[in-house]
């Protein structure tokens, strides 16, 4: 150690920067050259911190100074950065990043891991998620869900996170905390935050081989999945997977997976108490598993609800997302929500059928909520489907909020597809006519992923399905020049007479009734 007065030092009061100790102390960049530390870092913890070793204050200063420019330029709003020593930072009852065990003994390999994963980030900024740091680095931004007493740079939300996209070269992982209110809209953010091609170290521990029963689907709960299984949490930060239910249903449910029971039955009884509070007290109800099932014989007949084996999956896009996460704290009704890959803890799944994803069963033009019940209500490709969508629009208003979000989306230009049934597609007028004014209309818009190239494209596929042989041979070579003609000059072409009477009706330019008044 070096005790030159050149040297203005201090001890570390919570703060660390690998530079200014390596300033201080010349023997110990030695030892990292001959391999004996990975780090300033490891040595402190190791050994500086009993032996009192200090740092050069003044370097120290400029590289926290330097860090703390470098991140106010990275926040999307002010926070409140906490300095260390306003806090017990090391306080030896609480086990913080890095491991406590400075003896080199036990966890020593997961320290050289986290240590070496530092230091090879030393000149970026590393996000450190899910645990205080028993000191701060002038290298890592700790945020944590709560100011526990642990040194930390903010405590906040981690489902908005205050920082801008694509801030840090790097992420510490330590798992979702138990008391995160939606784990896919937390990792979602540390997604969004980290840059493309950003590393990540996970410092939680996989516990799935021998936690909780044998898991279904029908069991399955998103947060205790993801909390006992963090490699699948980082593959949703890395992009690579949607969410745990995805991930449970094309490989999970066979390896096998299991979650954390606990968790499970907590998130269970959340959802299901907060779901019992919207539910009407004047309808016939029936609990299947964990499903609310309002969907009576009555009103099967009477809004020709049927069986069918079709199954509707479709996820949310980054619209969606966002209205989710603007209502975080409240609640949301997916009205038609098929069996979504997807589910957040603020959002009501409602059905005709029972999927593994679904909440509530029943009609759309009888919704069993109460009024004003949320804070948005979404319904995405589903009146088409419904046989009264006026009575229906008029639910979906009854139920939401004065002020709440609504978020409707109708085909227009697009080809039957019965679910089973397909009565109504719309032009956006006639979107607008079903609601009543109640509802305000804000805007309109066609956004990309219902842009005119989806329409265009699933008619020309659906229509090449329908041809075979040599018809569909001479439509396939078909140049879009070619059909700017008029089509009276198709109709005796073989791709348009071989077409079946139920490709007709899919793709037809319109349908004519005729009937007779019976009495």
């Amino acid at each position: 150690m070096s005790e030159s007065s050149e040297f203005l030092l201090d001890d570390s009061n919570g703060k660390f920067s690998e530079a200014a100790y390596l300033a201080a102390n010349s023997d110990v960049a030695s030892a990292i050259a001959r391999g004996a530390f990975v780090s300033a870092l490891e040595h402190y913890l190791r050994h500086g911190r009993a032996e009192g070793r200090k740092q050069d204050a003044r370097l120290k200063e400029q590289s926290f100074e330097l860090r703390d420019a470098k991140l106010r330029r990275l926040v999307k709003y002010e926070i409140d950065l906490q300095r260390a020593g306003e806090a017990d930072v090391f306080a030896p009852d609480k086990e913080r990043l890095p491991s406590q065990n400075v003896d080199g003994t036990e966890g020593c390999q997961h320290d050289q891991q986290l240590l070496r994963f530092i230091k090879n980030h030393e000149t970026g900024l590393i996000l450190n998620y899910g645990s205080g740091c028993r000191i701060l680095l002038d290298n890592v931004v700790t945020i944590v869900e709560n100011c526990d007493g642990a040194s930390h740079d903010t405590s906040t939300a981690a489902e908005d996170l205050p920082f801008l996209d694509h801030s840090f070269d790097a992420l510490v992982y330590h798992g979702l905390p138990e008391n995160i209110r939606d784990p896919l809209l937390c990792l979602h953010e540390l997604k969004r935050v980290l840059k493309p091609g950003g590393h990540i170290h996970c410092a939680a521990t996989l516990t799935h081989a021998g936690d909780g029963d044998r898991l279904t689907l029908t069991d399955f709960e998103e947060s205790a999945y993801l909390a006992t299984n963090p490699d699948v949490a980082i593959e949703i930060i890395r992009g690579r997977c949607e969410s745990g239910r995805v991930h449970f249903r094309l490989s999970g449910i066979n390896e096998p997976r299991t979650q954390n029971t606990a968790i499970a039955r907590r998130a269970a009884n959340a959802k299901s108490a907060k779901i019992s509070s919207l539910l009407r007290d004047d309808m016939s109800c029936e609990r299947d598993g964990k499903i609310f099932d309002f969907l009576t014989d009555e009103l099967r007949t009477q809004f020709n609800i049927i069986a069918t084996d079709n199954v509707s999956s479709n996820g949310y896009d980054e619209h969606i997302v966002a209205l989710i996460k603007k209502h975080k704290d409240g609640i949301i009704l997916d009205c038609g929500a098929g069996s979504r890959p997807t589910c957040y803890s603020n959002v009501v799944n409602f059905e005709i059928a029972s999927y593994a994803s679904t909440d509530v069963r029943g009609v759309g033009e009888v919704l069993p909520f109460r009024d004003n019940s949320f804070d948005a209500v979404l319904s995405i490709a589903v009146l088409e489907h419904v046989k009264d969508p006026f009575l229906c629009a008029r639910e979906i208003a009854r139920v939401l909020k004065p002020g709440g979000d609504l978020y409707c989306c109708v085909p227009l230009l697009q080809p039957v597809h019965g679910f089973p049934h397909h009565y109504y597609n719309m032009t956006g007028q006639g979107l607008a006519n079903l609601f009543p004014e109640s509802i305000r209309v804000v805007r309109q818009e066609v956004l990309e992923s219902i842009s005119p190239i989806w329409s265009l494209t699933w008619i020309v596929q659906s229509w090449a399905e329908g041809l075979s042989g040599e018809a569909k041979d001479k439509f396939l070579n078909l140049k879009l020049a070619d059909l700017l003609a008029p089509a009276g000059e198709f109709l005796d072409a073989p791709f348009v007479t071989s077409l079946s009477e139920k490709k007709n009706f899919e793709l037809a330019s319109a349908t004519v009734l005729m009937g007779i008044k019976t009495t």
